[in-house]
């Protein structure tokens, strides 16, 4: 009885490490949480510039993880340039993180160029995929003026301009009511 009772112990045992190490592949598997503060990191933009997410502090940030070779992102690239062209001028910075790519950043530049495409471009950016979960594309983040994460949306969708735009409206009467005001 005792033997058995025993065993009974140790599987138990296995069972709670097995769920244990199921949950947290899973959180590693999920975006950053929203209201986490995302990862700082420093990458080359397509015309060779060194940026950083620390650069854009005070902007609301969209960053779209992207790949030229997913009918998806492919599908979702109009939406983001109206999103840019919409806040032109404004404290929005809309980024293109290109992932998952074999071919030389070159060859997908140009085709973004050709293609009407004129939202800032960073490459390589594979090197910070793991940071920010990205599992698949496309995935975009929505970045607030601190740094903290809005929102991430995950794949394509008809709604993904009116989605954008209602976070980064949000976030942009958030940031002025929090503005400091100025006079004399």
């Amino acid at each position: 009885l005792e033997e058995a009772t025993r065993k009974m112990g140790e599987a138990e045992q296995r069972r709670k490490k097995a769920a244990e190490a199921e949950a947290k592949k899973k959180e590693a598997e999920a975006p950053l949480a929203v209201g986490v503060l995302a990862p700082n990191w420093i990458l080359n933009n397509s015309t060779g510039q060194q940026r950083s997410l620390a650069d854009y502090k005070g902007k609301v940030v969209v960053m779209n993880f992207w790949s030229s070779w997913a009918g998806p992102c492919m599908a979702a690239m109009p939406r983001i340039q109206e999103v840019h062209e919409r806040y032109k001028g404004r404290p929005v910075a809309v980024l293109g993180m290109n992932i998952f790519e074999s071919e030389p950043p070159s060859k997908r530049m140009d085709m973004m160029k050709n293609r009407g495409f004129e939202f800032e471009q960073i490459v390589n950016a594979d090197i910070i995929k793991d940071a920010y979960r990205v599992a698949g594309v496309p995935m975009v983040y929505v970045i607030d003026q601190d740094g903290k994460v809005l929102d991430v949306v995950l794949g394509y969708g008809d709604k993904l301009k009116e989605s954008l735009i209602e976070i980064i409206d949000k976030a942009l009467a958030a940031g002025a009511k929090e503005a400091p005001a100025t006079g004399g």
